[in-house]
């Protein structure tokens, strides 16, 4: 295989936002510009590791018999809002199309990440 003959892989910037009604940027990663949002929450979450879900680590939490569970719901920018695309979990299985923004050229994705905790 002739690796020059292969097109070069667009990157594209991942703005990672946190909180709830005082959403702020937290972080930002680069990731190859893709068509759905899997991929991303996928190389996300090995490289931030509150990214997780519940159902990853429910035998651990059962186990352990710890009374609090984390889970993360994921939202995307679009047209200005944040449309939900549901936890973690859930985000990966549904691998929704993504619309990545332009703007000098350059590719940007805006995800918003809510975290929350139930203690029971």
């Amino acid at each position: 295989m002739d690796f020059g003959q292969q097109p070069a892989q667009i990157k594209g910037r991942v703005e990672i936002y946190t909180g709830h009604k005082d959403s702020h940027l937290e972080m930002t990663i680069k990731h190859e510009v893709t068509k759905t949002l899997a991929p991303i929450l996928e190389n996300l979450a090995i490289k931030y590791s509150p990214v997780k879900s519940v159902y990853r680590n429910f035998i651990f939490i059962f186990e352990t018999y710890l009374i609090s569970e984390e889970n993360q719901c994921i939202y995307v920018e679009e047209d200005k809002l944040w449309e939900l695309k549901g936890w973690f979990k859930a985000a990966v299985q549904q691998d929704d199309e993504i619309e990545w923004f332009i703007l000098d050229n350059k590719f940007s994705l805006k995800l918003l990440i809510v975290c929350f905790r139930n203690s029971g």
